[in-house]
This record gives structure tokens, sequence and C-alpha cells, in this order.
């Protein structure tokens, strides 16, 4: 009698053995359901972040073009948005194929004469990269297409355009002096001006 009770214990104790795994897995299973559902609202949110950047890009692009008086005039003389068509034959002549596909896609080109610097006796031209969010691949894009504009003969400056930065960026505009328009304040226009214009050092 006893070891059949011992038997019926023991054959509970496995049932309930059993049912707790199986609890287990629907745990685990719950638990994955609920990691891929998060990653999934994670893609889209990211998603929708960079849709709406994109969106708040392209507006900051319009204000920037719309009123260049107002934003560049801090840094330039009549400063004025320059059209990339009229500038065609010169870039298409001075820079090759992959270059000159390169520099098409520039946010903006604007030029005007350097204030408070009257050494400099020609306009120049600053490549405008504008973005929601600054960040390094601005920055590059921003030198590299300034470097393109100076190989077709046309003095110029990189400039970066946006509403907040990463936090590289400071150290990268620093560097590789890049002016910075951030929400509403200036910064590193003198150095960016004299390293890449070289009558603004003299």
């Amino acid at each position: 009698v006893a070891h059949t009770r011992a038997e019926e214990r023991l054959s509970r104790l496995e049932e309930a053995v059993n049912g707790l795994t199986a609890v287990q897995r629907r745990v685990e299973e719950t638990v994955r359901d609920l990691a891929e559902s998060m990653g999934r609202f994670e893609t889209r949110m990211q998603r929708s972040e960079d849709r709406l950047n994109k969106v708040v890009g392209r507006t900051l692009e319009m204000e920037y073009r719309e009123k260049a008086h107002a934003f560049f005039g801090r840094w330039l003389r009549w400063p004025r948005v320059v059209s990339f068509n009229d500038l065609w034959d010169e870039l298409e002549a001075g820079l090759s194929p992959e270059e000159f596909a390169d520099l098409r896609v520039l946010d903006l080109i604007v030029t005007g004469r350097p204030r408070r610097h009257g050494n400099v006796s020609e306009d120049i031209w600053l490549a405008v990269e504008v973005s929601a969010v600054i960040d390094t691949g601005n920055i590059e894009r921003a030198r590299r297409r300034a470097g393109l504009l100076q190989k077709a003969g046309f003095p110029a400056v990189p400039v970066v355009v946006g509403e907040v930065a990463v936090p590289e960026v400071e150290v990268e505009t620093r560097t590789h002096h890049i002016a910075v328009l951030q929400d509403g304040s200036s910064s590193f226009w003198e150095e960016a001006l004299t390293a890449w214009i070289p009558s603004a050092a003299a």
C-alpha cells in the first residue's frame, strides 16, 4: 500500500512538473512574441522618425532658401541663393561626371561678400547642407562639396544647418573648419572662412 501511495505521489509530482514545464514554455513564447512586437514597434518608430526628420529638413531648406538674407546676412553682405543651373556650364567643365553628380544634390548654394573682411575682394560661396539633425554625414558632405566648388573655381566654405546636432558634431566641425547654423545660433564661421579662403587670413 505504501509503495502504491508513493507511486501515486510521484505520478502527481511528475504531472505538476510537466504542467510547470508547459507554463514555462508558454511564458517563454509570450516573451519572444513581446520581444518581436517591440522590435517591430521600434522599427516603425524609427521609420516614422526618419520620415519626420526628412519633412523637417525639407521645411528648413525652404526656410533658409527663402530667407537667406536673414540667416546668412550675419556672415555675408548681399547674400543670395544661386540656382545650380546658373553654374551648370562652369561646374560641368571643371569636374568629373561623378563629382558633378555629387555636387548637383547639394542642398543650397549661397553667395555674397564676407562681412568685416575688406581684404576679401570677391564674392564667396557657401556649400550648405541642411538637416533636421546635424550629423557627421552632413559634415562630410558639406566639406566634400565645398571642395568640389573650389575645384571648379568658386571660393567656397562648407556650412551645415539644422535644429539639433549629434554629440560628435562640435569636434568634427571644429576639426574640419565647418561653419554651423543651429537653431538660430552660429559657430565656427571665422575659423571656416580663414581656413577655406586664404585671402581672409591675410
